[in-house]
């Protein structure tokens, strides 16, 4: 039929369905050709189609949404690999639901189709997740705009649930001494330092000398540098195994973490000493019996656990941390104390492991 654009999908269920679009605008008509519904949807798209203040978008949505979104502010501020994750992300969305039209978002039906990508994915269901939540983010962003009038991802619930959520693990003194076994000092080093500042990895392997003065390391974490600009202010004298460990490092490049080979960290290169170091660690005596479903990123929780249990308020925890304090609570009134906060929070933890018996915590210093 001359004009109309017939797509058919699978459904989950197994059925074929055959959707017709008006090809010059997109849009999704209703009813099979030849009926009234048909003929009405039809003459509402040619209008469409004239209309001055809504002009055609022949355009596939999510194809138009990734080129639109690409050009945006929101897309520019972005670390560049977030950018690249996003890339990724727009790309699966766009080959995924290529056949969607402008209506389509429109429609509460579409819902359906995101809850079909989303069990799609149920063996990998972190990745669902994600998915799901940049889908999300993508469609507020073009409600913002006035492009769609709903945003029909919202609320679609995660597949991961509470039971899975990985605040709760944190290494264990027994984890320590397994790894210590067995982690190769430019390792280990790489381990102590995440552990005592909390550092995301990325923020780890960039810190640079220049960002250690007076006895302070100055750092911006590269996660909210956009959102809330906080400055982490982390006072290296006030924690005698940190400043001892920093000391010792070399300083032979502009790199405060380097390898054996005087080479800057790279994330593959951490990832897969990490992961040899846990298979290692779990075949001695002491890790045998241990979990090992432990990640790197499991060292920041293990830092701020043992602030927390040192007796650290949550203004001194965010004050190593760099987590923002909320608005509406006084603690924002302490923005002015936040040296202080900080220098508290690692007298605090310091106490605590002189006090802590040897079995209890290892000594993060090498022998």
């Amino acid at each position: 039929m001359p004009g109309v654009n017939k797509v058919r999908r699978s459904l989950a269920t197994g059925e074929t369905v055959t959707y017709f679009y008006h090809r010059a605008t997109g849009q999704r008509l209703d009813g099979q050709p030849g009926t009234v519904e048909f003929q009405r949807s039809w003459a509402q798209a040619e209008a469409r189609l004239h209309s001055p203040i809504a002009p055609a978008r022949a355009m596939p949505a999510f194809e138009e949404l990734a080129r639109s979104f690409r050009l945006s502010p929101e897309y520019r501020r972005l670390a560049e690999k977030t950018r690249r994750q996003w890339d990724i992300m727009l790309q699966e969305m766009t080959v995924r639901f290529g056949w969607v039209r402008w209506d389509d978002l429109n429609r509460r039906a579409i819902r359906a189709e995101f809850f079909d990508w989303r069990d799609e994915m149920a063996d990998t269901p972190r990745k669902a997740d994600v998915c799901i939540a940049s889908l999300s983010r993508l469609l507020n962003w073009a409600m913002d705009r006035g492009r769609i009038e709903a945003n029909h991802a919202a609320r679609i619930p995660n597949l991961v649930g509470a039971s899975h959520n990985r605040a709760g693990k944190v290494i264990t003194p027994q984890h320590e001494s397994a790894l210590r076994q067995v982690c190769n000092d430019d390792l280990w080093e790489a381990y102590q330092l995440a552990l005592y500042t909390t550092l995301r990895r990325g923020d780890l392997m960039a810190l640079r000398w220049t960002m250690l003065r007076d006895g302070w390391l100055m750092i911006t974490p590269s996660k909210t540098a956009h959102s809330t600009a906080i400055k982490v202010q982390l006072p290296v004298f006030a924690l005698p195994p940190l400043q001892d460990l920093l000391a010792g490092l070399s300083r032979c490049t502009d790199h405060i973490l380097t390898t054996r080979n005087a080479h800057p960290w790279a994330a593959e290169n951490l990832n897969r000493q990490w992961q040899q170091a846990k298979r290692a660690a779990a075949e001695t005596e002491e890790g045998r019996d241990l979990d090992w479903d432990i990640h790197w990123h499991d060292i920041r929780g293990t830092g701020l656990s043992r602030l927390w249990q040192a007796g650290c308020t949550d203004a001194e925890v965010a004050m190593i941390s760099g987590h923002a304090i909320g608005g509406r609570s006084m603690l924002r009134n302490y923005a002015s104390r936040d040296r202080e906060l900080a220098v508290n929070a690692y007298r605090k933890l310091w106490a605590w492991i002189s006090k802590a018996e040897g079995d209890k915590v290892v000594a993060l210093r090498f022998a």
